[in-house]
């Protein structure tokens, strides 16, 4: 089943679109080298290598070629089919047999799932729009079955796994055990092997039986933290001869995460740990093994890369990326020969915009073409910095409130986003991972003179001024626990914990008397709510429920109103993102804008009360690649 983890990135845009008309959704690459002559750089999101913008009203079918083949690996060359164009496909799944995709597709506000025949444009609705969101999607070994997980809310661990028949519109879902992942079937059709995964006593097992389930054996068992599966589609995968069965193993260490393979021989259950390629990850984001165990496929953005891209990590250790470009590919699933593999390939458009005391109908568009804009906030000097990562590389820039004026304030120090100016307008501060994981960085005005804050070997994000400008607020990660608030001088030394508990995305009110932030309880399931601190005194004074249509995650933006009396952040009720206010002197929360189409990515309130958004759509789309190395490949 495609990982929950991709509903994190999945389609912000709740209404259909048709992306073959956008130019820029057809970014893709050719050129797949051989790992023999040369090695690439990654993690788990992707570095942009060679850009190739193909024109055009559609996405057709392309093949990526390459020079001559110097070995018979898989996927040297490939053909790619866009299966979709709505731009609103969540995640998808391939059948067994290569014949069919199952879909999720997202549409005024509901979920419904979809089958589409790969030979054919015909697409049959298997389940109707619903509240509630769908978490994954899977077929069973023999293809008769579609599998997904679901839930009313957004919480992962309420989820249920259900199925429904192939071709089977209108039948009722049946419930079924959500403790055992996907199996797979030997070669010889004669077993299936599988995990399963027991919450209650904290514990993996990877399981054989015969095909028809029958005679289950018991073969080795893990107890949490360390764990065979990263998540609930890892399915096991037989050698050749059926006398070994292979899992991807996920590991990390202080450069981020990398990959291995366990071997178990069932002859006389002998373990044996393969290494991969030493190539770092940011976070795999979904594990396929070829059908021979002799690759791993994910999806995983490269150290110091914006993108997420598709990876192929031979058991020789080698490593290629099979897309390049300025996408994000979301899980990698494989048809049972392991000579197609299904993906979502989606895109973010968008352009700032300016809207007057924050009057959504009096909007105006200032930048202009199809760019990513991200983190925006406003400087005292009148203009708008932010980070972008369009050109491949996420940088901070800054332009004037006309549009005019665009100027880039760091080049070539990896990914810089959260821009936030000094009141004195003389620094900017930011994170960085240009010193090998996200800290807090200060840099002079014009993007010179950088000087590292914070420290350690986790994580520190979204930096804010206080009113004096003489310390800094943000947020700290530690390994397995919630963030927190903390604060830290201009000029470097101590950190300084500010907020007892869990808390991100710390706001500082422009009058200097108040932190605003995102809380919960730091334990699972815990709401979200709004929560206001008083800088003078350190203690909390309030808290307020939120929407259950207000999206928080790591990115959700959080602003104070220019006279520092309301906290004000992104709802995204009636399937569109709009600005709201919540009061500081109570009551029910306010709505500000009244945008009828499209996404806000980012928005911050000038000094005067003018409103700047960055405004536009994420596009996800299904897209097919099928493996043609193996029939056009040279010996």
């Amino acid at each position: 089943m495609v990982s929950a983890e991709s509903r994190r990135v999945a389609t912000g845009n709740d209404r259909a679109i048709d992306t073959n008309q956008l130019p820029a959704s057809r970014l893709t690459t050719v050129g797949v080298l051989s790992t023999r002559r040369r090695g690439w750089p990654m993690r788990l999101g992707l570095t942009a290598l060679l850009l190739v913008i193909i024109g055009g009203a559609g996405f057709g079918l392309y093949k990526f070629s390459k020079g001559e083949a110097t070995t018979r690996a898989r996927f040297q060359q490939f053909n790619v089919t866009k299966l979709t164009t709505n731009g609103n496909a969540l995640f998808a799944s391939i059948s067994p047999d290569g014949k069919y995709v199952a879909y999720v597709k997202s549409e005024a506000g509901k979920e419904s799932l979809w089958l589409r025949q790969v030979g054919s444009a015909g697409n049959l609705e298997i389940a109707a729009p619903q509240e509630g969101h769908y978490l994954g999607v899977a077929f069973s070994p023999d293809g008769n079955f579609i599998y997904y997980g679901y839930t009313v809310t957004s919480a992962i661990e309420s989820a249920e796994i259900y199925k429904v028949p192939v071709l089977g519109t209108g039948a009722r879902p049946i419930k079924v055990n959500p403790e055992e992942g996907p199996s797979t079937l030997s070669h010889d059709g004669k077993r299936i092997a599988f995990l399963r995964h027991s919450r209650a006593n904290q514990a993996d097992t990877l399981v054989v039986a015969k095909a028809d389930g029958s005679d289950e054996q018991t073969l080795v068992t893990r107890k949490w933290p360390d764990r065979f599966a990263w998540d609930w589609a890892s399915a096991p995968a037989w050698t050749n001869d059926d006398q070994n069965l292979n899992l991807p193993l996920v590991n990390s260490d202080a450069n981020g995460f990398y990959l291995t393979i366990y071997e178990l021989h069932l002859p006389d259950r002998a373990e044996k740990i393969i290494p991969l390629s030493a190539q770092r990850f940011e976070q795999p984001n979904h594990l396929s093994l070829l059908s021979d165990a002799s690759a791993l496929l994910l999806t995983a953005r490269a150290q110091g890369a914006s993108f997420e891209q598709i990876w192929y990590l031979g058991r020789d250790g080698s490593a290629r990326s099979l897309t390049n470009d300025l996408s994000d590919y979301r899980a990698v699933i494989l048809s049972a020969d392991s000579k197609s593999l299904i993906t979502t390939q989606t895109q973010t458009f968008g352009n700032i915009w300016i809207a007057p005391k924050g009057e959504s109908t009096h909007a105006t568009q200032v930048t202009s073409g199809l760019g990513r804009y991200f983190d925006l906030s406003w400087a005292p000097d009148g203009k708008i910095v932010y980070a972008s990562d369009a050109s491949g590389s996420a940088d901070i820039y800054e332009i004037a409130a006309n549009g005019s004026e665009v100027r880039q304030l760091t080049s070539g120090m990896k990914r810089n986003y959260a821009p936030a100016v000094s009141p004195d307008n003389r620094f900017i501060v930011f994170h960085s991972n240009r010193s090998g994981i996200f800290q807090i960085w200060r840099m002079d005005r014009d993007g010179s003179n950088p000087v590292q804050l914070t420290f350690g070997n986790s994580e520190s994000h979204w930096p804010q001024f206080s009113i004096d400008g003489k310390s800094v607020v943000y947020e700290h990660f530690e390994p397995g626990a919630s963030g927190s608030l903390w604060r830290v001088p201009l000029n470097g030394g101590t950190p300084m914990q500010v907020a007892e508990g869990a808390g991100v995305r710390p706001v500082v009110s422009p009058d200097g008397k108040w932190l605003g932030f995102w809380q919960n309880d730091g334990k699972t399931n815990s709401p979200w709510r709004l929560a206001v601190l008083s800088l003078e005194t350190g203690k909390q004074v309030q808290t307020f429920a939120l929407a259950p249509t207000v999206p928080v995650r790591w990115d959700s933006g959080l602003r104070w109103s220019a006279d520092s009396r309301s906290l004000t952040y992104l709802d995204s009720r009636g399937g569109f993102d709009n600005v709201w206010a919540q009061s500081l002197d109570g009551g029910p929360p306010k709505q500000l804008t009244d945008f009828a189409d499209s996404k806000i990515f980012s928005f911050d309130w000038s000094r005067d009360g003018n409103l700047v958004a960055a405004r536009g759509v994420i596009t996800s789309d299904v897209v097919l690649i099928s493996d043609t190395s193996q029939t056009e490949a040279r010996p």
